[in-house]
């Protein structure tokens, strides 16, 4: 059975805009330093949307999934996993980028809701890499005072 091209041309441009969308954010395994092969998220994005379109040509259900990477960070001593998550709407004719979760060392996490179009409510790969920074220093200065603290009213002579 032939395919028509209308749908693939469709397919082929929300496609396209969402993998421009990642890519102008910084969102690939070169500028991430991932180990991934060049162009995995790219080819995971494809066939998560794939899936999802084909899957609901006959029914008109919105259609979930997640794709990932990771990359590292200052001379790779930093791990960061950034999971996409989007939904494809049949009736729309839409995928939407609604959320990137992003965690650091496999500690630290931060969930970023996208409300608005990923060109502007999707924050670029090394502002997230800094507010997870900013994230793990501030534990880390929490855990050192609270020790500090610790240490301190144990070790205490009171004088007489």
């Amino acid at each position: 059975m032939k395919r028509s091209l209308i749908p693939d041309t469709l397919f082929m441009a929300i496609l396209k805009e969402q993998q421009k969308n990642l890519f102008v954010k910084s969102y690939n395994e070169t500028m991430i330093n991932s180990f991934a092969d060049s162009g995995k998220l790219a080819k995971q994005l494809q066939q998560a949307f794939y899936d999802a379109f084909i899957a609901n040509v006959l029914e008109y259900k919105l259609a979930q999934f997640q794709v990932e990477i990771t990359g590292y960070f200052e001379r790779v001593k930093d791990k960061v996993s950034f999971q996409f998550s989007y939904t494809y709407d049949p009736k729309k004719i839409a995928l939407n980028l609604t959320s990137l979760k992003a965690t650091m060392n496999d500690e630290f996490e931060i969930v970023y809701p996208i409300q608005t179009h990923p060109s502007r409510g999707l924050l670029p790969a090394q502002k997230v890499y800094q507010e997870l920074l900013t994230m793990n220093k501030k534990v880390l200065l929490k855990t050192v005072t609270e020790k500090f603290e610790k240490r301190g009213t144990r070790g205490k002579r009171t004088k007489l």
